[in-house]
């Protein structure tokens, strides 16, 4: 709960719960309510207003000609006291005035500059305490930001794989076995709904592979954001940039027999603009994944695919992936029932790993075991033992 303060110091001020940060959701609609306080010794007051507006603007510049365009998407007044003309109302102390509204449910969500470039969704409120003539008015302002949240069981969890694709909540796969080059498999363990500032894994899976190819050169994962603006009702602009890239130039490692199989971790900004379908605004986003081959004459194939997301914020974060089927941690009882470490690596008598079964990551068992703790506290406490210390008596004597 904070009070807002303007840089004249207006004795008027706006209070709103939760420091103005309304969370709508789909259909449902959400109440707006705050409060008007005004403190001062002693005042003459003729009217006093609340007024909430909400502007989409979008504005660009095209071979020398500026194209500009607002609406209001929403505006709500109230009028918490007002009297004749010729009468005011002399008030001294704190007054306060109550103010309440029901908001729409298909409200935009709130875009600034920097993330929607080029376009803007601003909710201002603004406090007149009208005051008599030649008497400057108490004004306060204050800006709201809405957030639009998606709900997690209201997310039909359907699968994806065809070409006509939807966002989903489960994961989704792209099957492309019927490719010239390669039998392969993308997942999105985690579906098409991501979350700003979440991390999203992809799963490669590699079945076959053609003779021709010698190597997969690189991986490419790219989420880009499609904005398309609406200026008169006639005139149209397309942006598209990118809010992440990712590149792995080491996929699989040589010699590796198939299948073979790797995830990779994109992170999703913390500042994106949400995906919005609005009359002037629209945003989109896509992913796009580029597995680029090295052929044996030296020509590489690129081979793209593409799958569209939704970008919005979320009540509950969606589980990524089933542990049953693909766990990517152990359960608590797996954990619990095996040894904290391998006995192998620390030199314990035990059955040494299979070669196959070793990640590029796990130590060779041809190593040597790293030497026990007890093996280090013979040979520190040996030059050691002779040492002590003088008794406290004999200190004390030398000292005398």
């Amino acid at each position: 709960m904070t009070y807002h303060h303007d840089k004249h110091k207006s004795p008027l001020r706006i209070w709103l719960p939760d420091n103005g940060q309304l969370i709508t959701y789909q259909d449902e609609p959400i109440s707006f309510r705050g409060t008007l306080s005004l403190k001062c010794r002693q005042a003459r007051i003729k009217a006093v207003t609340v007024k909430l507006q909400g502007k989409m603007k979008v504005h660009w510049s095209q071979d020398g000609v500026n194209f500009k365009d607002e609406k209001i998407v929403y505006e709500k007044k109230w009028d918490l006291m007002r009297t004749s003309t010729k009468h005011c109302v002399h008030v001294h102390g704190t007054q306060e005035w109550d103010f309440l509204a029901e908001l729409p449910a298909d409200l935009p969500a709130s875009l600034n500059v920097s993330d929607g470039r080029h376009c803007e969704i601003v909710y201002r409120i603004k406090a007149v305490v009208e005051r008599p003539t030649l008497v400057p008015n108490f004004v306060a302002k204050r800006t709201i930001h809405v957030s639009r949240y998606l709900r997690r069981a209201s997310i039909i969890p359907t699968s994806i794989n065809d070409s006509n694709q939807v966002a989903v909540a489960s994961p989704a796969y792209y099957d492309g076995s019927q490719d010239q080059w390669m039998d392969y498999t993308i997942r999105l363990r985690g579906g098409t709904i991501w979350r700003p500032g979440s991390t999203v894994p992809i799963e490669f899976f590699i079945h076959r592979v053609k003779q021709d190819v010698t190597k997969i050169r690189s991986v490419t994962c790219c989420l880009k954001s499609y904005t398309t603006l609406t200026a008169k009702g006639r005139h149209v602009r397309k942006w598209s940039w990118p809010l992440m890239y990712l590149r792995d130039d080491h996929l699989v490692r040589h010699g590796t027999p198939l299948p073979w199989r790797k995830t990779e971790y994109c992170k999703i900004p913390n500042h994106v603009a949400a995906d919005m379908a609005a009359s002037m605004i629209n945003i989109k986003h896509k992913l796009k994944i580029t597995i680029t081959l090295l052929r044996g004459n030296g020509k590489t194939v690129e081979i793209k695919t593409c799958f569209p997301v939704i970008v919005n914020h979320m009540d509950e974060p969606i589980p990524i992936g089933n542990e049953e089927d693909d766990p990517i941690l152990p359960s608590y009882e797996a954990a619990c029932g095996s040894p904290p470490y391998d006995s192998f690596l620390f030199g314990l008598p035990s059955t040494p790993p299979d070669d196959n079964s070793c990640s590029p990551l796990s130590i060779s068992p041809s190593s040597p075991p790293a030497p026990l703790y007890n093996d280090f506290v013979t040979d520190l406490a040996t030059p050691h033992e002779s040492c002590v210390l003088p008794a406290y008596d004999s200190i004390i004597a030398r000292a005398r």
